[in-house]
């Protein structure tokens, strides 16, 4: 329980701490931000205008690529998974695909998720500080876990195990071998 932290450590358990805190937030800021981009596509390329690109040869159009809008007047990626089709002059972050008004509810959307990530990312900074701050002032696991109990399930991978001893000869086959009295 002595172990001293190292840097390598206290960074491991930062990050345990860090995917416990906000792993499924991020995934579902992520999913937002998928669906958003989804909806820019559709936007952007309606169900017939799709069908139609379908029909052209293969490298007609760019595939797997971002394309750019321009929302609230600031020129925003947009990335398109694979096998979907983009205008060549969408790719260009010099021309948007669209132009999406602040009013407009994609934009509108779009500033949500753009708020709620600040606001996350803003929470975990502050929460990694704080964790590297409580761990850089530790530098026994035991001092740790006196000041901080609810770390134990993120270090315990850095816990010291008892060492057992096997031996290759019984107690009773070496008492025998000195001339010893069992205990």
């Amino acid at each position: 329980m002595t172990k001293r932290l190292n840097e390598g450590m206290r960074k491991a358990i930062v990050e345990r701490l860090m995917r416990h805190a906000f792993d499924k937030e991020t995934k579902d800021l992520a999913d937002q931000k998928r669906k958003l981009n989804e909806d820019i596509y559709n936007d952007i390329y309606s169900a017939k205008l799709r069908a139609l690109m379908r029909k052209l040869p293969s490298g007609y159009f760019a595939e797997g690529v971002d394309l750019y809008v321009q929302i609230g007047g600031e020129f925003v990626q947009v990335p398109v998974s694979e096998h979907k089709p983009v205008a060549h002059k969408h790719t260009r972050c010099s021309t948007a695909a669209k132009i999406y008004q602040s009013t407009d509810p994609i934009a509108e959307r779009h500033d949500e998720w753009r708020k709620q990530r600040r606001n996350l990312r803003e929470r975990q900074d502050k929460a990694k500080s704080a964790a590297s701050a409580a761990l850089g002032s530790c530098s026994t696991m035991k001092q740790l876990l006196e000041v901080w109990p609810e770390a134990a399930p993120f270090v315990k991978d850095f816990l010291d195990t008892p060492k057992t001893v096997a031996l290759t000869i019984t107690p009773k086959e070496l008492n025998q071998h000195f001339g010893l009295k069992a205990a």
